[in-house]
């Protein structure tokens, strides 16, 4: 999965929020060791001691925010509360067993923190067009996709200008690129995309260019 389970990570919140088990405005603190190599935006914070839940959500899909990712994982019991939340939604396959950065290993053989394309098209079927959130958290959850920036080379770069397109990227070891996203065209109605690509070796400009390319064959097709 790598960074892609931080779509899950911020749903799952979201859903906790719609249940009255949690509030987007609960400060979270957080000290300089959970600080991890790539966390701009909980490191910019750390002078404040913390980040409101919300704050984290949107740090998290963003800007992949690793230390992010781990904070909203502890806010809904860990790995193995990101592993409930996908069966609840249906999903047998998907599984989150570690956190960040150990979760990006991608060793080939290893089910640990993976998922399958169709497996995350049903989780984001359920989450982003279904009735499992609220429509006031739906909404919150694709406006952070939609602000995500780190795509632009993926999905993003190979589908129409005029489409309005909220993604999440993931990247990790042994040449994993990843990228979901919800994409609507003018008039049309959504349309789900997950790509997930592991064991190239490949240059990361060249499968960042793949996906974009898988992306624009999508998009000539419908």
């Amino acid at each position: 999965m790598c960074s892609t389970f931080k779509f899950l990570a911020a749903a799952a919140v979201l859903k906790r929020v719609d249940e009255k088990q949690e509030k987007l405005e609960r400060f979270v603190p957080y000290d300089a060791k959970e600080i991890l190599e790539y966390a701009p935006v909980t490191k910019e914070h750390l002078k404040d001691g913390g980040m409101t839940l919300g704050a984290l959500c949107e740090a998290a899909i963003e800007q992949s925010d690793n230390t992010a990712g781990n904070l909203l994982l502890d806010a809904i019991g860990g790995p193995a509360g990101l592993t409930n939340f996908a069966r609840d939604l249906g999903d047998r396959i998907t599984r989150l067993d570690r956190k960040e950065p150990d979760l990006n290993s991608a060793i080939p053989g290893d089910e640990r923190d993976t998922t399958t394309p169709g497996s995350m098209l049903g989780e984001m079927t359920r989450l982003l067009t279904g009735d499992v959130l609220s429509q006031l958290s739906r909404r919150q959850l694709e406006d952070w996709l939609q602000g995500n920036k780190t795509g632009a080379a993926m999905i993003r770069a190979g589908i129409p200008a005029n489409w309005i397109i909220s993604d999440k990227t993931g990247r990790g070891a042994n040449g994993a690129t990843n990228d979901i996203a919800i994409m609507h065209p003018p008039g049309r109605a959504p349309i789900l995309l997950a790509i997930y690509s592991v064991g190239s070796t490949a240059t990361a400009d060249d499968r960042a260019a793949a996906i974009a390319e898988a992306a624009k064959i999508v998009a000539e097709s419908l």
